[in-house]
């Protein structure tokens, strides 16, 4: 096509009044043009993704946000009602071509703008409205418009105290009882297997009290993680299960608490016992108390299966719902030393204390040095610049590729989450797996939660979590990401993975494990 043939059809298409359809769906012989929405519905108060597809007949093709020497850009202007926004438009990745002697930038085939769409608290339905401008060229060029327009209905509610609270608490209690299989509580098994020897040289009024008082120690950590929790978010920080590891100085402090303690146990530096008076008067100064607030303190920032849906539920109710919801979780990892000090038959079986319990001692000094140095290591990359990541996570990205068309993987994790880190070893670092990610075209991207981020605390709201490790597969087309379980094995991520076909996406991954 000639340049003076180009001018007169921009003419025209400056002066042409596009044909007005007030549908989800508008077609011309040049394309086919759909108003989608990311998801079934929408959450109140919530984000939402609102995407703008193009089919277009072989052979035409229509212009990026940049047309190059000639053309007219693709343009959306959105109507929404009060309350509602709408982000900047999503470009994809466009193409070049050559069109008489001019270059000029576009897409031809199917194409998918996206944008994110801030929904109004409270709102029972949303009403979309997009105007859809552009420049369609083949042989010539044709101007096209048209107001689609889609109504989304706002997601069910939870469901009603008696069924949902009732469900939340019975995943609740199971996930406490698995957060002590979880790697998060390596650090501690030191001082609970300590713990476990002593039960079975006392006598039973003894074993009674103790396991009370871990009991005790464990709630009052979850206790007291849960109300901070709940005061800051309600003064609007995005915080997490798990926050407090995202603090320096928190950080610094149970490093040091767990050198001093494998120093202890070595026998390097015996610490000794407090005085007498004073543990008689403090439950807090007694061993199991303060053994089940350091379980907590150091076992918490990670989610075992099925906890990771009650907290995730807790976050969005009242706080005496969710406060009685943390609780559960506690009750669940306390439960099982509680039962040795109540089941004599339980405590029984457990070996009687004797001299093998100062080599016992020795060993058990090793996990707490290694916990000592992972803290030291968390510490340095907590007060370290942050570096550039290619493969970091953000919403935008994360809708641009999904808007290509390609299937992402989103590991939200920290480096002071263990079980994020074994995860990472033992399952996405496995060769199968990363063969299978590339064979499937897969974008991995990570959303490092290591240091405080509100976005990132924002997108696990949006998957129902409240801390990590979180993994959410987004396969082409779905509505809703595959959200899989806490704990990875390389089975699971290749059977999520086999639901996938084979290059949807681009074969280059730029993350890798």
């Amino acid at each position: 096509m000639t340049a003076l043939c180009r001018l007169l059809a921009l003419l025209l298409c400056l002066a042409a009044l596009p044909a007005r359809a007030e549908t989800p769906v508008a077609r011309t012989p040049e394309a086919e043009v759909r108003l989608l929405s990311g998801e079934d519905g929408f959450t109140p108060g919530q984000s939402v993704d609102l995407t703008v597809l193009f089919r277009l007949a072989p052979g035409w093709h229509i212009y990026a946000r940049d047309p190059g020497d000639a053309g007219l850009p693709t343009e959306i202007a959105w109507r929404l009602p009060p309350g509602a926004s709408v982000g900047d438009l999503i470009y994809p990745p466009h193409k070049a071509f050559d069109e008489g002697g001019l270059t000029t930038f576009g897409y031809d085939g199917e194409v998918r703008f996206t944008a994110r769409a801030a929904t109004p608290p409270g709102a029972a339905v949303l009403p979309v409205n997009a105007r859809v401008t552009w420049l369609a060229c083949k042989n010539i060029c044709i101007p096209g418009g048209a107001d689609l327009s889609l109504l989304l209905h706002a997601a069910a509610p939870p469901p009603a105290a008696t069924a949902g609270l009732l469900a939340a608490l019975g995943l609740a209690l199971l996930g406490g009882l698995l957060l002590n299989l979880m790697p998060c509580v390596l650090p501690v098994l030191a001082l609970k297997a300590l713990h476990v020897a002593g039960l079975a040289a006392r006598d039973r009024a003894a074993a009674r009290r103790d396991g009370l008082l871990y009991m005790g120690g464990v709630l009052a950590g979850f206790a007291a993680l849960g109300g901070v929790l709940a005061g800051l978010a309600a003064g609007g920080a995005a915080l997490g299960w798990g926050y407090q590891l995202q603090s320096p100085v928190v950080v610094a402090v149970l490093a040091l608490l767990m050198l001093l303690i494998g120093l202890d146990l070595s026998g390097i530096l015996p610490m000794g016992g407090l005085p007498p008076s004073l543990t008689a008067r403090l439950p807090v100064a007694q061993g199991p108390f303060a053994t089940g607030l350091l379980a907590v303190a150091v076992a918490s920032p990670c989610t075992a299966p099925m906890m990771g849906a009650a907290i995730g539920f807790a976050a969005t109710q009242t706080p005496p719902v969710a406060f009685a919801v943390i609780l559960t979780v506690g009750a669940g990892f306390a439960l099982p030393f509680a039962v040795l000090g109540f089941v004599p038959a339980a405590a029984r079986l457990l070996p009687r204390p004797g001299p093998w319990t100062i080599r016992l001692r020795q060993v058990l000094s090793v996990p707490m040095f290694a916990a000592a140095l992972w803290l030291g290591f968390v510490l340095a990359q907590q007060v370290a610049p942050p570096p550039p990541a290619e493969n970091a996570f953000s919403e935008s990205r994360l809708a641009a590729l999904r808007a290509e068309g390609k299937p992402v993987f989103v590991d939200f994790t920290a480096a002071w989450c263990v079980t994020c880190q074994v995860n990472k070893r033992a399952a996405l670092a496995d060769p199968a797996v990363t063969a299978a990610f590339a064979e499937k075209g897969v974008v991995r991207l990570t959303a490092d939660w290591t240091r405080r981020d509100p976005a990132i605390g924002k997108a696990l709201a949006g998957l129902g979590r409240n801390g990590v490790p979180v993994y959410a597969l987004y396969p082409p087309g779905a509505k809703t990401p595959t959200l899989l379980p806490e704990l990875l094995t390389p089975g699971i991520v290749l059977d999520a993975l086999g639901k996938i076909e084979p290059g949807r996406g681009s074969a280059l991954d730029p993350s890798g494990p």
